[in-house]
């Protein structure tokens, strides 16, 4: 098995804020610990020989996830979609940071 790798509480406060996540201290040290030991799992992985063994990008076995009926009566139109939206202009959700057409 892998060592863990080990993450900063800075490292960890960077993804959170990447994510939109506020986090306390102690949530900071906690995934700190476990985002360390997650990453040496999946490196146990590199240890498996997969030669002969294809890649797949899904494992269901389900070909197909779109609506059998008319997708029109599942369409919301645009002031359905924009109707409880905190901020909107020109018929857009607003992102705090964000300014279409620049």
């Amino acid at each position: 098995m892998s060592k863990p790798r080990s993450f900063s509480k800075k490292q960890v406060e960077h993804i959170a804020n990447l994510v939109r996540l506020t986090l306390t201290e102690a949530e900071r040290i906690k995934f700190a610990h476990e985002m360390g030991q997650t990453l040496g799992y999946i490196e146990n992985l590199d240890e498996l020989d997969t030669r002969g063994v294809a890649p797949t990008y899904q494992t269901t076995g389900q070909k197909n996830r779109f609506h059998a009926g008319d997708p029109d009566e599942r369409t919301l139109n645009r002031d359905d979609a924009l109707q409880n939206a905190p901020k909107k202009k020109n018929g857009y959700f607003q992102i705090k940071g964000f300014e279409y057409g620049k």
